[in-house]
């Protein structure tokens, strides 16, 4: 989701010092005009090779959230060696994932290219629909489930639609479950939850030299840095009752995109959360892509609530819950509820 600048490692041939704010020199196969492969130093990599693990290695020094914390010199000449004799791309692939791994943030990662069927057909990724409905007669109750498919504006709107069929039978307060949310795109998710949510800032990226960029829900719309990301199709739906109390649910199988919600509801006043501790990917992700179709998905900065407190690690309930089956609503979250000056 979000964004740098940095150096690189000379290898040195000879018994001279290195410079590590030059570029990365890799020694290359040289080819003839005939075909012939002429001889050269060792190791044996094409040009065509190291152009795309330099510009591999370019992307992940500039862009990574860890970029003050890495040694650059020593990461790139730990992974250079899965990349000798490269000829292709594919060939440079597992240096490429060294040095994703070798950032430790546990949310970066590598895509190969997709192959190509020659149907021409665009198929949509699977997503779960958004599931409400009303327990006990009185609270609302809304799961969020992870995003990736092809339609977010719908996905978010289908969930505007759920909330107000629930909201018209008068629910006093509401518990939106995080649970299983593995992550993938968090702005339909977002704008989905929006009503209940509420409008205005309520989150951020910051990356490693402390750029903040602000992400906001406002009348339909998810904001990022006070520009329109992704917008509901038609008119956003605002609960009959604003502000009404919100548990929160969220565990260790809450992850990425989804502790991005859950961050989102930390310092909405009348909030509480149960369960857990999430997964603990709270970083934010940047695809890059390279020029055969791969992908670099990097962890880019790290996420803040609306007050101002940075994670980056595992969200921490307000209420820890003992472990129980999925889809049951912790007693706890319903008894806090029902205290509820509005559920009295």
């Amino acid at each position: 989701m979000k964004l740098m600048k940095g150096f690189f490692l000379t290898l040195c041939l000879m018994l001279t010092a290195c410079n590590t704010a030059a570029p990365l020199i890799i020694p290359t196969k040289v080819v003839s005009t005939s075909g012939d492969i002429t001889s050269t130093t060792s190791p044996i990599i094409s040009p065509e090779a190291a152009k795309y693990l330099n510009d591999a290695f370019d992307i992940i020094e500039e862009n990574s959230i860890n970029i003050n914390k890495v040694n650059w010199g020593e990461l790139r000449a730990s992974c250079y060696p899965y990349a000798r004799n490269a000829q292709t791309p594919a060939n440079t692939y597992l240096a490429i994932i060294c040095a994703i791994k070798g950032l430790h943030d546990n949310h970066s990662s590598f895509i190969l290219p997709k192959p190509s069927s020659g149907l021409g057909v665009v198929t949509e990724a699977y997503t779960p629909p958004p599931v409400a409905k009303l327990i006990q007669n009185k609270f609302g109750y809304v799961v969020v489930p992870e995003y990736a498919g092809s339609y977010p504006g719908q996905f978010g709107t289908d969930m505007q639609k759920q909330i107000q069929r629930i909201d018209e039978q008068h629910p006093c307060g509401w518990i939106v479950d995080l649970r299983g949310n593995t992550g993938g795109n968090m702005w339909p998710m977002l704008i989905g939850i929006g009503p209940i949510l509420g409008e205005g800032i309520v989150g951020s990226f910051i990356s490693a030299n402390g750029n903040q960029e602000n992400w906001a829900y406002q009348d339909g719309k998810g904001l990022d840095n006070g520009q329109v990301f992704i917008e509901i199709i038609g008119r956003p739906y605002f609960l009959v009752n604003p502000n009404p109390p919100v548990a929160v649910l969220f565990d260790r199988t809450t992850m990425s995109s989804g502790e991005a919600i859950a961050i989102s509801f930390i310092g909405r006043p009348n909030t509480r959360s149960f369960g857990g501790n999430s997964s603990g990917l709270t970083t934010a992700n940047q695809g890059f892509p390279l020029s055969d179709g791969a992908m670099i998905i990097l962890a880019s900065a790290v996420e803040a609530d609306r007050t101002g407190k940075i994670y980056g690690q595992s969200i921490i309930p307000d209420v820890q819950v003992a472990s129980i089956n999925y889809g049951a609503i912790p007693d706890e979250a319903l008894q806090w509820l029902g205290s509820q000056p509005a559920c009295k």
